[in-house]
């Protein structure tokens, strides 16, 4: 299984699966999930070793919860940030809620591009499968200035930069002006499939 881009309510509609420790959705059985979204609301216990914000993208709400260690990926994140994560999907007391691996704050005009990445994916469903409160269309013309890049275009533009050298994630991200989060997931699935490989920290092409 691999990290999907899916709205929040394709998540909480979908149906727990306890043997393979998955979600059962729409789109097929997923464990790790890209969102997007407004945080409405933000908890950190005294001890500061509990948290949890409530997601919502405007079909439905999530929360993302961490613990130990784990609450200072939080740092920084407040009420009314617009966020983009990468988080694992776990299930406790009957609610799908999502561990946080990354998050960091965005632009709204960011938003409008993830939006938009969304609406590509609900066109590979039936119509009588799309589920939504959302009742607004976004305009084409807002976002007419931006980019939306497809993990093929990502990977290729990565697998070009390491031709001329080792590079850290950072450094790729510099040299290539490409989005954290999308240069996360394509070095995981480069590095999966052993076009590249990782020591100390640098990437190169194999």
């Amino acid at each position: 299984m691999v990290c999907r881009k899916l709205r929040v309510i394709d998540i909480v509609n979908g149906e727990w699966d306890d043997e393979n420790q998955c979600v059962r959705t729409v789109f097929g059985k997923v464990n790790e999930i890209r969102a997007f979204g407004t945080v409405m609301d933000k908890f950190v216990t005294e001890d500061g070793k509990y948290s949890y914000i409530i997601l919502d993208d405007g079909t439905e709400t999530i929360r993302l919860k961490t613990w130990r260690d784990d609450v200072r990926r939080m740092d920084g994140i407040e009420k009314g940030d617009i966020v983009d994560i990468i988080g694992k999907l776990n299930y406790y007391n009957e609610e799908i809620y999502i561990s946080p691996k990354i998050i960091k704050k965005i632009s709204y005009n960011f938003w409008l591009l993830r939006h938009l990445e969304i609406i590509e994916n609900l066109k590979t469903l039936p119509k009588e499968k799309i589920e939504t409160k959302v009742t607004k269309e976004k305009k084409k013309e807002e976002i007419e200035e931006f980019e939306i890049l497809d993990s093929d275009v990502t990977i290729k533009k990565i697998l070009e930069t390491l031709k001329s050298g080792e590079f850290s994630k950072e450094e790729i991200i510099e040299r290539t002006s490409l989005d954290e989060i999308d240069v996360e997931l394509a070095l995981r699935e480069l590095t999966d499939e052993k076009k590249i490989e990782e020591k100390n920290g640098k990437f190169k092409a194999v």
